[in-house]
């Protein structure tokens, strides 16, 4: 897989601290619940509940980080502070996410709201920096963002495949499974079979679109692919595949390098294809499929009662609900849908606003990056922000962590200009 390197950020040096101490709660905090069995599903027999300090153990130190930020930032002073406008655009959005749902409290005292919005409140703190004297901002390097992808994604393979083994040899079930059943889902180091196919999508573009041979990219695809499948995230693997294709088509038209986008579609098509002509044309494996999939459905019962709780919270919503002035306190599988019953058409174009604004600053960054070893990157943000929005239409992954902020810290970084390695030297001089 790709690594990530010499990847420079429009902040100061305690924004890349903050970034860098926000991305590994995000990506480690969760890795205590499958060696100690510790989950709130529900589901999967020898675990136990999460206790109160784990649950909000990440919250705080959320908070508590924030804390530091803001205090550094106040002792700069506002006067030398600089943010773009597309950006204040989006503090502004970010701040309205983040307060609302404290705000519903007065009409549903509920505080599981609370974490609809809380990871928001870093947007604003990542995108306002110091300025120079010349008010041109200071660009200061993350270099170690690359490798701790790099080792969180074969860290995550290999925690995988001993969960797997675990399984097969020793019938140790993760979290989200059901005894004597197929329905036996692995989530890799978070242990959390959604979130966890909604985040491999971000690595989907590096496989792919990287350099190195075909078999290379062949291999790190299927072991994306095989991460995925392990997972039966029904909603996040349609997301994560659908936003690909649609990232990639996207591509074509913004970036001069058409070849390998069309590459791209063509290969996987064709595959898909095949196997459809596979399946549905020899008997016994139509057969196969078809017990098999009616099987799993009896399994997601539950699941398709929380999607169809959903639709009745939208039909029976007032225009109180509607307008934000009054929680119907109802949840279901769709964000979407939380959200406008919970919070109003007013959050749900807020959120809309910020999805426009930072798929438009990620396009606008490829195309300036074209030539730029940052290009693959910003792709796979690309990728990962359009899975996040597709999924939100099954998924609540506004309370998913960590996803919720993995979503809010990769979509800063479109934020900020990205310095190729050849212009290293000339900052590192100045």
């Amino acid at each position: 897989m790709t690594r990530i390197f010499d990847l420079q950020l429009k902040a100061d040096r305690s924004g890349a601290q903050f970034f860098g101490a926000l991305l590994l709660l995000a990506l480690f905090y969760s890795a205590y619940r499958y060696p100690f069995q510790i989950s709130s599903a529900g589901t999967s027999p020898g675990y136990s509940d999460t206790p109160l300090v784990l649950q909000v153990g990440k919250y705080a130190l959320f908070l508590a980080f924030a804390f530091w930020r803001t205090t550094l930032l106040v002792r700069m002073g506002l006067k030398r502070l600089s943010i773009t406008y597309d950006g204040a655009l989006l503090c502004i959005c970010a701040f309205y996410l983040a307060l609302h749902p404290v705000i519903a409290l007065l009409t549903d005292p509920d505080p599981s709201k609370l974490i609809n919005g809380l990871f928001w409140l870093a947007m604003p703190l990542l995108l306002v920096a110091p300025a120079d004297v010349d008010g041109a901002p200071r660009p200061i390097r993350i270099e170690f963002l690359g490798r701790v992808l790099s080792f969180f994604l074969y860290a995550n393979f290999c925690f995988l495949v001993l969960e797997i083994i675990l399984f097969l040899f020793f019938q140790r079930l993760p979290a989200l499974s059901y005894d004597d059943s197929i329905l036996v889902r692995f989530g890799g180091i978070w242990d959390d079979p959604n979130g966890h196919c909604i985040f491999l999508s971000f690595f989907m573009p590096l496989a792919a679109y990287s350099q190195g041979s075909y078999k290379k990219k062949i291999f790190d695809l299927v072991a994306l692919i095989f991460m995925m499948l392990a997972t039966q995230s029904v909603t996040g693997i349609i997301a994560s595949i659908s936003a690909f294709f649609l990232s990639t088509t996207l591509l074509l038209f913004v970036d001069r390098n058409r070849a390998i986008y069309r590459r791209t579609l063509i290969l996987p098509l064709i595959l898909m294809f095949g196997l459809l002509v596979i399946v549905f044309f020899v008997e016994p494996l139509r057969q196969i499929f078809k017990d098999g999939f009616s099987t799993y459905i009896e399994l997601k019962s539950g699941s398709v009662d929380g999607h169809a709780k959903s639709l009745e919270s939208l039909e029976s919503a007032g225009w109180l609900e509607l307008a934000g002035l009054e929680s119907a306190g109802t949840w279901g599988e769709s964000g979407y849908a939380n959200w406008v019953v919970n919070f109003g058409l007013i959050y749900l174009m807020a959120f809309g606003l910020v999805a426009l604004v930072v798929l438009a600053r990620t396009i606008r960054l490829i195309k300036r990056h074209r030539n730029s070893d940052h290009r693959i990157f910003l792709c796979s943000i690309l990728c990962f922000q359009l899975t996040y929005f597709v999924g939100m239409v099954n998924l609540p992954l506004d309370t998913v962590f960590p996803t919720n902020l993995l979503f809010v810290l990769l979509s800063a970084i479109s934020f900020h200009n990205l310095v190729s390695p050849s212009a290293n030297l000339a900052v590192a001089a100045r």
